[in-house]
């Protein structure tokens, strides 16, 4: 009995993540890589249709830019390109 005793102490020395209960190993660091490459194509499409709104600003297209604002906001609303187009919607007459 104390040499399972020992194993498992050592096992717990070793991974302290398998005595907390949290994921470890090859898996859980794909997911942590693709949740942040993710984050990062959502601020790139988040700032494509920002540019597009400006643009369509740029062309007196206050309408269609409203509306692309609106849908910018309504995906995107916690990235930098979602505020920055809450804020130009506000500002923006109708």
């Amino acid at each position: 009995m104390p040499r399972y005793l020992a194993i498992v102490l050592a096992l717990l020395l070793i991974v302290p993540s398998v005595a907390i209960g949290q994921p470890c190993g090859p898996a859980s660091r794909t997911k942590a890589k693709n949740k942040k490459a993710r984050a990062k194509t959502d601020e790139e499409k988040a700032k494509a249709m920002l540019e597009k709104a400006q643009a369509l600003l740029n062309d007196g297209k206050r309408k269609q830019a409203r509306k692309q604002l609106r849908k910018l906001i309504g995906k995107y609303p916690k990235t930098k390109s979602g505020v920055h187009g809450m804020i130009l919607l506000s500002f923006t007459p109708s």
